[in-house]
């Protein structure tokens, strides 16, 4: 029987059913969620400011957080068939790294959105501050757009390096990020992509609070960044798919 890439995609998360998977993906921004709107109870800061502190700590701790969970499917390949199932010629090599992909990345959008969403809605609530619904829509796609190329290049060193690397290239792209949001990142951010997401959202939030641009041409100026980041996120996915299918796991 063909295995097509919904079985796949069906079958990957059945075995991450026990694992620490799902709990640290949906857990960790649920976390910072509530910890904001803690926050926001006991704090007296003005509601504007806690919305774009909270948008730039979720941002900018993105990379640990898929630092520490994108491994977690590979590593359980590893352990189960020591990636004899992965790198089979019977299911396809592409077909089950883009089943993983797919379950990363549509976990990382759920997440987003849970998270947010729960943040966005109680806090609003509490304040009284209102976020329209499309500024809210697009500060997640600029978020989670960012995001794709993140989980990509953690997916191929789960895969080259394996635990170890994930986790520890991940904390130092959030340290790297939260310096980049200094002035330390002028002119250079576009060069690492861990601080697209937070760079982009900082931007879109000031302008949609009157500062620097307008909301018009803010959102151009987004619009336009993001278009060249989604050419570069395309041609990493096409070439981890190529990387992969080359790709032989030394301890065999």
């Amino acid at each position: 029987m063909k295995f097509t890439i919904s079985r796949l995609f069906l079958a990957d998360c059945l075995k991450l059913k026990h694992s620490s998977y799902y709990p640290i993906v949906l857990g960790c921004p649920l976390i910072i969620s509530l910890s904001f709107i803690l926050w926001c109870v006991f704090m007296l800061y003005e509601p504007q400011d806690i919305f774009r502190y909270y948008v730039l700590v979720l941002s900018i701790l993105s990379p640990v957080i898929i630092g520490v969970s994108v491994y977690i499917p590979f590593e359980i390949e590893k352990k189960c068939c020591n990636y004899k199932e992965m790198l089979s010629t019977s299911h396809g090599r592409k077909k089950q790294l883009i089943s993983k992909i797919c379950l990363i990345s549509l976990f990382s959008l759920f997440s987003l959105v849970f998270s947010s969403s729960a943040f966005f809605i109680i806090v609003q609530y509490l304040s009284g501050y209102h976020l329209n619904v499309e500024a809210y829509l697009y500060l997640i796609f600029i978020i989670y757009v960012s995001q794709l190329i993140i989980i990509l290049f953690h997916v191929w060193i789960s895969l080259a390096i394996g635990r170890s690397g994930s986790i520890g290239i991940g904390i130092c792209c959030t340290f790297l990020n939260s310096l980049l949001m200094t002035g330390l990142g002028t002119g250079i951010w576009h060069w690492f992509p861990c601080s697209w997401g937070s760079m982009l959202s900082h931007i879109f939030i000031a302008c949609y609070q009157g500062v620097y641009l307008t909301l018009k041409e803010g959102v151009e100026l987004i619009n336009h960044t993001l278009y060249y980041f989604i050419i570069i996120t395309f041609i990493a996915f096409f070439f981890l798919l190529w990387w992969f299918s080359k790709y032989e796991d030394r301890s065999l």
